[in-house]
């Protein structure tokens, strides 16, 4: 009599349930990498926020002690102003406020809105400089008409 051992159902559950393991541990390392990217793109942009927030809160240190100095409010944001990085916004809006758009990363700029008479921050806020046109076209082809 002949002994048949019989692997070939233990074997494919084996190599099912590797194939498994292999698949779920792509997927972690493809989701990790991903988790990685965008924690590094928050990084950037919450240090970009930082930098333009300690650049603004140096505009309105500038702005208020040339305004304490009994400066008109042209010459105050031409003190302010000068301390400012290249591509800096800054001018007295029709409300009589002086303001500062200082340029972060990824289209955005922080706005600043400096009350000239009691030398209070109105507004501090983040907003995008750039309109962006999101492709929405379905790039399908049709049939030409016969």
């Amino acid at each position: 009599m002949k002994n048949r051992i019989n692997i070939g159902t233990a074997s494919i559950i084996l190599i099912f349930i590797i194939l498994c393991l292999a698949v779920f541990s792509l997927l972690s390392l493809s989701d990790g990498n991903s988790a990685l990217v965008l924690a590094r793109r928050r990084a950037d942009s919450v240090t970009a926020y930082y930098q333009a927030d300690a650049m603004g809160q140096e505009f309105i240190q500038a702005a208020v002690s040339a305004l304490d100095g009994n400066k008109s409010m042209e010459e105050a944001l031409s003190d302010a102003a000068s301390m400012m990085p290249e591509g800096t916004e800054s001018g007295v809006d029709e409300a009589g406020r002086l303001y500062c758009e200082i340029p972060m990363n990824a289209g955005q700029a922080l706005r600043i809105e400096l009350d000239g008479s009691s030398r209070e921050v109105l507004a501090s806020y983040v907003y995008n400089r750039e309109d962006y046109a999101i492709d929405d076209s379905l790039p399908v082809w049709i049939a030409p008409d016969e």
